[in-house]
């Protein structure tokens, strides 16, 4: 081991470093609200029937985003409840494996949105009628997973990995 890598590991007595826990922790704490918060914009966009909220005729007043934002940020903090324990478990594992990958957080995002749904529903645990809106409904919340993972990966996960300061 050269002498320049033994001081970016270690202080002058030759104890290591430790890495610093807490930036990485609050960039995972913003990186998860920001995630909760685009997955919320897709759920209400998706839920308040775009086909007619973009027809022609239709004017979006300061009164109809101010409505949508105050749902939106009542709805992000029920879909942080609903995903801490899946997105935890996604989070740990990118942090402690180090993947800094877009699809690992975009693609797992969707899965785990997806498959979360349409677990709970065929269960019962969602009151939904039949298999059409079943799936709509599915993929809806596979697209608010997508969309969330993205917004993961470009606050936090792009620099996933609290050891990364001790790395070559």
């Amino acid at each position: 081991m050269t002498d320049g890598a033994r001081d970016r590991r270690s202080d002058a007595s030759g104890t290591p470093r430790r890495a610093p826990i807490l930036p990485r922790l609050v960039a995972v704490l913003v990186g998860y609200g920001a995630a909760c918060l685009m997955a919320a914009f897709v759920l209400l966009i998706g839920a308040s029937a775009p086909d007619r909220l973009w027809a022609p005729g239709i004017h979006i007043s300061g009164n109809l985003v101010s409505s949508g934002l105050f749902v939106v940020g009542i709805l992000s903090v029920f879909v942080a409840a609903l995903a801490a324990a899946p997105a935890a478990v996604g989070i740990i594992l990118g942090e402690l494996l180090v993947v800094r990958n877009f699809f690992y957080y975009t693609i797992g995002g969707g899965l785990l949105a997806g498959l979360g749904y349409y677990a709970a529903a065929a269960r019962g645990m969602m009151p939904l009628t039949g298999i059409e809106q079943r799936t709509s409904e599915t993929i809806l919340m596979t697209a608010a997973g997508l969309v969330a993972g993205f917004s993961y990966w470009a606050v936090a996960g792009r620099r996933a990995g609290v050891d990364r300061y001790l790395r070559d």
